[in-house]
């Protein structure tokens, strides 16, 4: 079954997504040798909200479902970790590392959600 969307639904997809695009713009700018994931994170929070957003990832799984819920903005996974890693005050990124950093924002009930991997200052040379 296709669901079509109003034009007034697109342009809340539309939103959810520049705000994502204005997250990823603010973090990547953030990353350097040193920081921590969790400061990435602040970042990224900090921006979604300021949007009028709220951030897709923070909570998710709690509630009902047994689980515990996610407890950060984004997802940050360094070098050979796979993707949805979570931010932390003791994870720092070092030069020549591998980024993946994962973001999602709700805006007037639509997600916007994508995903960016980065090299942490200059690579390595091979």
């Amino acid at each position: 079954m296709i669901v079509y969307k109003s034009r007034d639904e697109v342009d809340k997809m539309r939103r959810a997504g520049r705000i994502v695009a204005g997250t990823i713009d603010r973090v990547v700018a953030a990353v350097r040798p040193n920081v921590t994931t969790a400061e990435l994170d602040v970042v990224a929070e900090s921006y979604i909200l300021e949007q009028g957003a709220t951030p897709s990832f923070k909570g998710y799984g709690g509630s009902n479902s047994g689980h515990v819920p996610f407890p950060a903005s984004i997802c940050t996974s360094i070098n050979d970790e796979i993707v949805h890693g979570i931010p932390s005050k003791d994870r720092t990124v070092v030069e020549g590392d591998l980024l993946k950093l994962d973001f999602g924002a709700i805006w007037e009930g639509f997600h916007g959600d994508s995903a960016v991997t980065i090299i942490v200052g200059e690579p390595a040379s091979a």
